[in-house]
């Protein structure tokens, strides 16, 4: 878009700037510009240049700002499905290593307390 749009705005530009010049008689008295029908033309052009360019401009950050969400996106699902699966692995460990296992800690804890209370 923009590729075309800019060589054509610097054509149109100058075609404004030609046709639009002075047309004077001898005596120098204004008679109007030298190609009044080509002005309007590449007027025209100008004008359709300008609004290629600047929606241009918006869609290369349109698709910019589409291709970084796109990337944060799909960072974003690699970290929630790594959260995952080291939940679902503390959760395999969890149970593997279940209330049992931890009654059984505790209670040589207290095994191992009460004999040095004792004194043994």
């Amino acid at each position: 878009m923009l590729a075309a749009a800019v060589p054509l705005f610097f054509i149109s530009f100058i075609g404004v700037m030609v046709s639009t010049q002075a047309r004077e008689d001898e005596y120098g008295h204004y008679l109007g510009p030298v190609a009044p029908g080509w002005a309007g033309f590449f007027a025209t052009l100008l004008v359709l240049s300008l609004l290629s360019i600047v929606m241009g401009i918006f869609v290369f950050f349109f698709r910019m700002a589409w291709v970084v969400n796109k990337a944060a996106n799909i960072d974003l699902e690699r970290r929630l499905e790594r959260q995952r699966i080291a939940a679902a692995k503390y959760q395999e460990y969890k149970n593997a290593n279940g209330p049992a296992y931890w009654q059984g800690r505790l209670d040589r804890a207290n095994e191992e307390a009460a004999r040095r209370a004792a004194g043994n």
